[in-house]
């Protein structure tokens, strides 16, 4: 009865989306353990997720201000879209050391990472000399991707003590927290090599 353990695990996946794309997934997991006597409650667990979230759809504008219908026209890849992957590893620790003093420590780990991977565009194209609302029905697409990592640590430990003077009851806690986090971004776009796409051929 002294140790216990919890495991909640999800996971969903959808099919191909209205635009073409690959769907929706999300899976994720979070075990933990824990430990609890007259004296010690010690929690210890991990969380995982990985998420895809596919392409928005979109449309375009001509230079007039006029939204031109949806296009029928994939415009990237199937499997582009997000990509999110989060891992955490955590404990949490009360101990008493005697009956009026406990030592509480608490620290916690993350890793999240980001990736962004499609085509994205600059706008309906035009010939030279077209009128503003006459674009060519046309778009140039190139690709790209990002990631963007952080991570992170935290901790909060104390000594907490409980004592009186005469009819005044105290509680004084003496401790330190600390936080140590870094972030990096990566980011491409390939210029060089885009495609034009015909969505509007009558346009």
């Amino acid at each position: 009865k002294r140790l216990t353990y919890r495991l909640i695990a999800s996971s969903a996946r959808a099919g191909t989306t209205d635009a073409g794309y690959k769907g929706r997934r999300d899976e994720s997991a979070l075990p933990q353990l824990r430990w609890k006597d007259e004296t010690t409650d010690l929690i210890v667990g991990v969380a995982y997720q990985e998420a895809h979230a596919p392409q928005p759809q979109y449309t375009f504008a001509r230079r007039d201000g006029y939204i031109m219908p949806t296009p029928t026209v994939r415009l990237t890849n199937p499997n582009d879209g997000f990509d999110i992957r989060e891992k955490r590893a955590f404990y949490q620790l009360e101990q008493k050391l005697t009956s009026d003093i406990t030592f509480v420590s608490r620290l916690q780990s993350t890793d999240d990472t980001l990736k962004l991977h499609q085509y994205s565009s600059g706008g309906l194209r035009y010939n030279t000399g077209a009128a503003r609302d006459n674009p060519n029905g046309t778009v140039s697409v190139n690709p790209a991707f990002q990631r963007t990592k952080q991570t992170q640590t935290a901790g909060d430990h104390y000594l907490r003590a409980l004592f009186s003077t005469g009819d005044i009851d105290h509680k004084l806690v003496v401790g330190v927290n600390h936080s140590n986090f870094t972030y990096e971004q990566m980011q491409w776009q390939g210029n060089g090599t885009s495609r034009i796409l015909t969505l509007y051929p009558t346009a």
